[in-house]
């Protein structure tokens, strides 16, 4: 349980802080640019999260395939117990529900570390550019 908190609160953390490089950073100045800014740091980060997980998905088949009677027969014994059906079904909900979760708050969090990064819209050409000889 402490770990997923941990993971959870850093992974705020982080998305909050690309979110505000991001925006402080960026060539175009505003409220909206901000939020976007922030947004487009937790899409990149979950696109390369989900990417990883999908690698380590392949070699984890490769284990899988030589454990393939044990799985077999663990699915058999969990489809046949009404109790065990019904607790992997609540893990798998939770499961679910706790991604949300963490997609929504990711986004929130990128995007408010873009809305109070964001840098003011200024004119630039009102009274920045001096005369040219």
């Amino acid at each position: 349980m402490a770990a997923g908190i941990w993971g959870a609160a850093s992974a705020v953390i982080a998305f909050f802080i690309g979110g505000f490089i991001a925006a402080k950073t960026a060539a175009v100045g505003g409220v909206g640019s901000g939020w976007i800014n922030g947004v487009t740091v937790f899409l990149a980060g979950f696109f390369l999260i989900v990417w990883l997980t999908s690698q380590g998905g392949a070699n984890l088949f490769g284990a899988l395939g030589t454990n393939l009677n044990d799985i077999r027969n663990l699915v058999t014994n969990t489809y046949n117990d009404p109790t065990a059906r019904a607790a992997a079904l609540d893990n798998a909900k939770n499961g679910l529900w706790w991604s949300l979760v963490s997609i929504v708050v990711g986004i929130v969090a990128a995007g408010l570390g873009g809305l109070v990064g964001h840098r003011d819209e200024r004119d630039v050409w009102h009274g920045d550019v001096g005369t040219r000889a």
